[in-house]
């Protein structure tokens, strides 16, 4: 009787271990396959690596950090910084206020911003002498934010 208790147990720990190591084993998988969410020190590293608004310099210091902000929350749902991002549409409780770009070198760059009638966008112009009409819709854009 003991011996026939002996083979039992056996094989009763033998399907035990294997189901328990199956078990262990695709909670695992699943574990990865299912963290997609950014690690805790993502929204760190993105509000420091988003530091400054390329060609914005006459938005004032608040304005900026606005819209570091903003890149900055867009980063930590899980966009990586070494990614092209197309679009970011930066929104107010009166709606979108601008259309921005976050380049490889996470820097923002401004594409749009809202007119009463419309979207404005913004086309870069190479002027290096007086100040371009970059600059003015630059100025304009204050007004909005």
């Amino acid at each position: 009787m003991k011996d026939i208790l002996l083979q039992h147990s056996l094989w009763i720990g033998i399907v035990f271990a294997g189901v328990l190591a199956v078990a262990l084993v695709s909670k695992t998988i699943m574990r990865s396959e299912l963290s997609t969410s950014p690690p805790s020190h993502y929204r760190k590293t993105a509000r420091a690596t988003v530091n400054r608004v390329h060609g914005y310099d006459d938005l004032t210091d608040h304005q900026q950090a606005f819209l570091r902000e903003c890149a900055a929350d867009f980063l930590q749902r899980g966009y990586d910084l070494n990614a092209q991002v197309d679009r970011l549409e930066v929104t107010t409780s009166n709606g979108p206020r601008a259309c921005l770009t976050i380049t490889e070198d996470a820097t923002i760059e401004m594409l749009a911003y809202v007119k009463p009638d419309g979207w404005q966008r913004i086309d870069p112009v190479s002027a290096p002498d007086t100040e371009s009409t970059l600059k003015v819709k630059q100025k304009r854009l204050n007004e909005h934010f």
